[in-house]
């Protein structure tokens, strides 16, 4: 069932995108492994001929992307993820998906356009929750100019994913400066998340991003994220806490 899941957040099928292959391509790398076992992975797929990259937050991190990587046969699937509302240059589903015969509860958020996402599916037998997002490979990234992004930002405790809290997000970013960072900031009612993150090629990154929380003030924390499609018009990452538990993760996507 861990590998089903993940198998979907590579397939874009949660965001109402995915491909009709019956099978996809992957490739993964273990990013960061918390204390019980759960960690960020990177994930890189080929579906119908289309790069896509994305992260994943999920418990048993070794063995998911051990799972993925051994066997890439998309399972059956049936979606009922509604649109349950709209965030800047977003739309929020919320709904469940049934993976070989097993219902798990999702939340979404896709750009308006549908093809990149962020996701928290939760395994109500299983009891445990898997976050993630992906999109297209970036093209023709600027090499001048400056951007701003905007868009949903998620975060909460990692075992307890229904506490998670959705608010939004801008991340400017000046493509003139010979090494651009990303000048994050996201905001819900009880958390925000703040902090620069260095651009390499399409991705970007930071390990010194500040979260402030509502449990006892603020804590350091990373951020893993990739500019996705053409002019790298959107973007898309997840958020996590630096203690060795990993309390704190989060997910945001959003376009120009």
């Amino acid at each position: 069932m861990r590998k089903s899941v993940a198998l979907l957040l590579s397939l874009s099928v949660v965001s109402a995108c995915g491909g009709s292959s019956d099978t996809v391509n992957i490739s993964t790398s273990a990013l960061r492994i918390f204390s019980d076992g759960a960690g960020v992975g990177y994930l890189e797929s080929t579906v119908n001929g289309e790069s896509r990259t994305g992260y994943v937050i999920t418990p048993f991190l070794t063995e998911v992307l051990a799972d993925i990587e051994g066997d890439n046969e998309v399972p059956d699937y049936t979606l009922n993820v509604p649109q349950v509302g709209t965030g800047p240059n977003t739309i929020i589903s919320e709904g469940t998906a049934t993976i070989e015969g097993t219902t798990v509860n999702v939340l979404a958020v896709t750009t308006t356009e549908g093809d990149v996402g962020s996701f928290v599916i939760y395994d109500p037998i299983l009891d445990f929750s898997i976050l993630g997002t992906e999109g297209p490979i970036a093209t023709g990234i600027p090499t001048s100019g400056d951007a701003i992004y905007a868009g949903t930002f998620g975060i909460g405790l990692r075992l307890d994913t229904s506490s998670i809290e959705l608010g939004t997000f801008l991340a400017t970013v000046d493509f003139d400066d010979p090494t651009p960072v990303v000048d994050f900031d996201g905001f819900t009612t009880n958390y925000s998340v703040t902090g620069l993150a260095t651009v390499s090629g399409g991705s970007f990154s930071s390990s010194l991003i500040t979260i402030e929380t509502p449990f006892g003030g603020s804590v350091s924390g990373s951020l893993n994220g990739d500019f996705h499609d053409a002019d790298a018009d959107d973007m898309a990452g997840v958020i996590y806490s630096n203690d060795t538990s990993g309390t704190y993760v989060g997910a945001f996507v959003g376009s120009k």
